[in-house]
């Protein structure tokens, strides 16, 4: 069932098997997952936010203080509702490599401490449940009746051109799956329903249970597991407010290891064939899901070169400069506005090309628009068809180019940095949380990095006859500048790791010394590699969502045990204190 926290009566008492702290893709994952399979587990699924978005409680939940510009304000890409930021993800999933899992002590990176494979083998059903189709990550599997690389290349050099992303439709959880979570018997949603603290014994070796706060009232949850699914900035500030003045428990890992991805817009790629014979675009999956090919280099190229990962796309160039005399890119402009935060602050700062002019008045888009309707017509019945009235859409705008020549985006992996941190900060919230403090750092050589990753990729494809890398001297100077936080990927900030004094979860996401405790997302990833972290997320909900399931149903909470679906609804009360 969903309903709403402050329809109940001050101080009520939850109980369950499990409960969840978050209604984003973790959450609603293992939710789903564990109702699944364990049809008598009571499953409790906290919301803070509603069903829909409001921008008001947002702008007041999800404030801070960020240090360095080139990160993103903290409100931008989170959501306080249900579903939480897959109501606004681009539904591009990757899927994370053999590599990523593993230490790379050149680059001062530990590997994780579960096996590649362990993860893997829940990609496919992850994939299922964004509807983003097959585990195919292989041109030739997902795409059979398409060249399977980018374009004609010489093998041996290298390059990577085969391998693509899958884009979910993309899939709002907490909407397409509300039917099944309202209908669930073993499922209990409870929207605006915040924790607002986890109660831990002094020691902090035994969770006591949450404060819920719904409205004005003080609720109580108890469970035998507390899952915290919160996403990587909200798990740590609920851990470390939970754990202050001593009152519990804390590592000295948490809140630390903050990572996003690093992207930007730098250099072109000029291609050596014609694009009759490129596959540069999104194309369409034996199984009906859009894809596009990847530019990349691979594992042991990387490593020679002492590269981390990343990935090359071929992008549409700068929106913002009418000097481009394009009609379609004018009204990509004028609408970014309408696009999904990512794409629309991408779009907006790319670098204009080499003698486009400052920016100039929007009466020049205007005349793009005029000079350039007849193409612009026609794109925009296509785009309509494939963009704006199908639920599976096309995932971003891509133009091709008859000289061949495009601009470079870049996603890059970001090395774990202690100094790199999330804190409480002195503002606090509507609900007397101290809001957060992010001291994102990037690495100090990430821009020599980046340049070696240009110069590496440069003579690959030079070997492999596909094109070549154009970075003149001035754009690599403005390297650094070119250099931005992927403000939507927060990860790190409580880290899996194989010893309580490395990390702050277990392999199993249990913290360390508080049996019963997990958590769940992109916080407890130690590398990120390049990959967009939604699937990899789901993939580990539900490996938790087994593990839990497997563990013995004789330690379900006695409160629980006696909770029926009728009287789950009405549960006694007592005081709450939120101290």
């Amino acid at each position: 069932m969903i309903e709403d926290a402050r329809r109940l009566e001050p101080g009520t008492r939850l109980a369950a098997d499990v409960a969840i702290i978050g209604s984003g893709a973790a959450g609603v994952a293992l939710a789903l997952a564990l109702a699944r399979k364990s049809p008598r587990a009571r499953v409790l699924l906290l919301e803070a936010g509603g069903k829909n978005h409001d921008i008001k409680e947002q702008s007041r939940h999800f404030a801070g203080e960020v240090s360095d510009p080139r990160h993103p304000p903290l409100n931008l890409y989170r959501r306080r509702m249900l579903g939480g930021t897959t109501s606004v993800w681009g539904g591009r999933c990757i899927a994370m490599e053999p590599d990523d899992f593993a230490a790379r002590p050149d680059l001062g990176r530990p590997g994780w401490p579960v096996s590649y494979p362990d993860i893997a083998r829940y990609y496919a059903r992850a994939l299922e449940l964004l509807e983003a189709g097959a585990c195919a990550f292989d041109a030739a599997q997902a795409l059979p009746d398409a060249p399977p690389g980018m374009g004609p290349v010489r093998p041996g050099t290298g390059l990577v051109v085969d391998r693509v992303e899958r884009f979910s439709p993309p899939t709002n959880l907490g909407t397409r799956y509300a039917g099944e979570l309202e209908a669930a018997p073993n499922i209990r949603v409870l929207l605006n329903a915040p924790c607002v603290e986890i109660v831990t014994t002094g020691s902090g070796g035994k969770v006591q249970g949450l404060v819920l706060r719904a409205g004005g009232n003080l609720l109580q949850a108890a469970a035998r597991n507390i899952v915290i699914a919160a996403g990587g900035l909200e798990t740590p500030r609920l851990m470390l407010w939970s754990a202050r003045a001593g009152r519990g428990w804390i590592s000295p890992h948490l809140g630390r290891h903050y990572m996003t991805h690093y992207t930007g817009d730098l250099g072109h790629i000029r291609f050596a064939h014609p694009p009759e014979r490129l596959q540069l675009g999104y194309a369409m999956s034996h199984d009906g899901i859009w894809c596009r090919r990847l530019l990349q280099l691979d594992q042991r190229t990387r490593r020679e070169n002492g590269l981390v990962n990343f990935v090359l796309r071929p992008s549409i160039g700068a929106i913002h400069d009418p000097a481009h005399g394009n009609s379609i890119l004018s009204a990509a402009f004028l609408t970014k506005r309408f696009l999904i935060p990512e794409y629309a602050r991408r779009l907006a700062s790319m670098p204009a090309e080499p003698g486009a002019s400052a920016m100039p008045p929007v009466a020049l888009h205007l005349r793009n628009l005029a000079t350039g309707m007849p193409g612009l017509l026609k794109f925009t019945g296509n785009w309509t068809r494939q963009r704006i009235l199908p639920r599976r859409k096309l995932p971003s705008l891509f133009l091709p180019r008859a000289n061949g020549v495009y601009p470079l985006e870049f996603n890059a992996e970001q090395i774990a940095d202690p100094r790199s941190a999330v804190a409480l900060s002195r503002e606090r919230d509507p609900n007397g949380v101290p809001l957060l403090s992010v001291n994102w750092r990037m690495a100090p050589d990430f821009p020599e990095r980046l340049l070696g990753i240009y110069d590496v990729m440069g003579r690959c494809l030079r070997a492999s006859g596909l094109g070549e890398i154009v970075l003149t001297g001035a754009e690599r100077e403005m390297a650094p500048g070119r250099c931005q936080s992927q403000g939507g990927h927060h990860m790190g900030t409580a880290r899996m790791s194989s010893a309580p004094g490395e990390g702050v979860v277990d392999p199993d996401l249990q913290v360390w010394g508080t049996p019963g405790l997990y958590v769940l997302g992109s916080a407890v990833f130690p590398t990120c590699g390049f990959a967009n972290p939604t699937l990899t997320i789901v993939a580990l909900a539900l490996r938790l969502a087994d593990r839990l399931a497997a563990a013995p149903a004789a330690g379900r909470t006695r409160a629980a045990t006696r909770q029926g679906s009728a009287a789950s609804q009405k549960t006694a009360r007592a005081p709450v204190t939120a101290s």
